[in-house]
């Protein structure tokens, strides 16, 4: 019991609330704070919606009613319907309703079909999506209940396949992959991982897909593939993982544009990078004439003033490419270029010239192929006191346009290079004007030597052993035939890290070759673990392929 005294305080207390209220006008409003955030899915509604697992399914309506208002959310790309229906997927949403028209749809007799929502369904105020959800109906008399699993890998990166296809037919024909429809399929997660419940007993070939314009066929060289020779038995007794590599095929060789607004240089631009089996014919052929492939170009030089000239274009598969060419005047090439003399691309320079390793070569490159060096117009001198050395000076067969410096050059001392006047003469016999270069040579103990060790190697196969930087740039590489074993040195290579890509070069050509459906799968490619190579350090870089 509460004292007199204390009832009275109480009293007086409500009694100011009261006047506080009723004196101060319009109180300002506050946000409610706190509270529990919604974090529960909609949930669906049995009894108002078409009911799930039905056989001999006849009805022409698919109704979900859900427990509070929905929002659709990517319906197109993360709605699956397997088999794939035949017309595209028509869904509406009223409300609390989702309402599938199957009006217009032809479904297959005697089939299972599992329309998978992914995250599509979800609540109107937090995005809260329903999981897993899936709407499963048989147009025959059972639900069939088999399941396949596995898991889909880049056949280069040895990466998951993400949001890829997995399709499986049961029309066994090399054909039905670009013609028909899938009969099951589904997409792959982050891990690349993929699962096709409610399965029929069958036969079935399986293929993976990167389907560019979602129409569940395989158009060709665009778009990524994979695929098992071997047919898939689905039975009750069917456990195994089918795992799945995917690949892109080999595009077809094909010119892109021919660039022939400068006498002197032509070029050929193709739609990929070009293989070295890209062979180059002229009529007339005549001397001078000079080519160069430098990744997805051919760069073809001339200095005859022949006007007309045929280009025959062809590599050792099916490509071939007949082309008459008009090749500009030479008179405007002249006028313009004999003021700007044979200018050369040079690298920034830092301070105190450019870093270099003091155990390679130095390499220059200049605008167009050269064929004469002036040595005795080249002054190249040593440290600070400017003393004279002579380098071995060449031009590179393999690129004409490039020069190169041998020579014992000493860690730590700045190099200068002075090409003179007329020191350099291209095909055109146009000359550089003077240019200099500094070079700063780098430690020794900055750079560090690898030795390759490759075991367990099929002594009818051939291989091809890559060494890779961070960047997956190849920075050394060597052939390997017949044998089970093998090693190899690189040496004075930066520090950073570096791993090994053994290719099984079945074709014994020199590098990886892609698949092509549905005659040849990719050559394997294993890749090794990445280690760091330490400055002033000697790593020994394993790999053994596992049988």
């Amino acid at each position: 019991m509460y004292s007199k005294r204390t009832l009275i305080f109480i009293s007086l207390l409500f009694v100011g609330a009261i006047w506080i209220t009723t004196h101060t006008g319009c109180a300002k409003i506050v946000a409610p704070t706190g509270g529990v955030r919604d974090t529960i899915p909609p949930m669906i509604i049995l009894e108002k919606s078409t009911p799930n697992l039905s056989t001999n399914f006849e009805a022409k309506k698919i109704v979900l009613t859900f427990d509070e208002w929905v929002q659709l959310n990517k319906p197109t790309t993360e709605i699956i319907v397997s088999p794939p229906l035949q017309k595209p997927l028509n869904i509406k949403l009223k409300g609390k309703q989702v309402t599938i028209d199957l009006e217009e749809e032809e479904l297959r007799k005697n089939a299972t079909y599992v329309i998978s929502f992914g995250k599509s369904i979800q609540d109107f105020t937090e995005k809260n999506s329903i999981k897993n959800m899936r709407f499963v109906f048989s147009t025959g008399d059972i639900i069939d209940s088999l399941t396949i699993s596995g898991k889909v890998m880049d056949i280069v990166t040895e990466k998951p396949a993400e949001d890829v296809l997995v399709m499986l037919y049961d029309n066994l024909s090399d054909t039905a992959i670009r013609t028909e429809k899938p009969f099951y399929f589904t997409r792959t997660d982050k891990q690349g991982r993929y699962k096709i419940p409610y399965m029929k007993a069958d036969t079935f070939q399986i293929f993976t897909l990167i389907d560019e314009n979602f129409n569940y066929l395989y158009d060709g060289e665009n778009e990524s593939i994979g695929f098992l020779f071997e047919k898939i038995i689905v039975s009750d007794t069917f456990d195994t993982p089918i795992n799945l590599q995917i690949f892109k095929p080999q595009l077809s060789l094909r010119r892109q544009a021919t660039i022939n607004s400068n006498f002197g240089h032509l070029r050929f631009a193709f739609n990929q990078e070009i293989k070295d089996s890209l062979l180059l014919e002229v009529a007339p052929n005549l001397a001078g004439d000079y080519y160069e492939i430098a990744k997805d170009t051919l760069h073809f030089w001339y200095t005859d003033t022949t006007k007309q000239r045929t280009f025959i274009l062809s590599d050792t598969k099916e490509y071939l490419d007949t082309l008459p060419v008009t090749l500009p005047n030479s008179s405007n090439f002249y006028k313009k270029n004999k003021t700007t003399r044979l200018a050369r691309p040079i690298p920034k320079q830092a301070i105190g010239g450019i870093r270099h390793n003091p155990l390679t070569m130095i390499k220059m490159t200049f605008r167009h192929p050269i064929i004469n060096i002036d040595t005795s117009k080249i002054i190249v001198t040593e440290d600070t006191s400017k003393r004279r050395i002579q380098p071995i000076f060449s031009i590179l067969p393999e690129a004409k346009k490039q020069i190169s410096l041998q020579y014992k050059w000493k860690e730590k001392r700045p190099y200068q290079i002075t090409f003179l006047p007329g020191a350099i003469t291209d095909i055109f016999e146009l000359k550089n004007d003077t240019i200099i270069v500094n070079y700063k040579m780098d430690e020794k103990a900055n750079y560090g030597n690898i030795d390759v060790i490759v075991e367990g190697l099929s002594q009818d196969t051939s291989y091809v052993i890559e060494l890779l930087n961070r960047n997956k740039e190849v920075k050394g590489s060597f052939l390997v035939n017949k044998k089970v074993s093998a090693k190899q040195s690189f040496k004075s290579l930066p520090a950073g890290q570096y791993s090994l890509r053994v290719i099984e070069d079945l074709n014994k050509n020199g590098r990886w070759d892609t698949g092509e459906y549905p005659t040849r799968h990719p050559e394997n490619i294993y890749l090794g673990t990445p280690e760091d190579l330490r400055a002033n350090w000697d790593l020994e870089l394993k790999f053994k392929r596992e049988k």
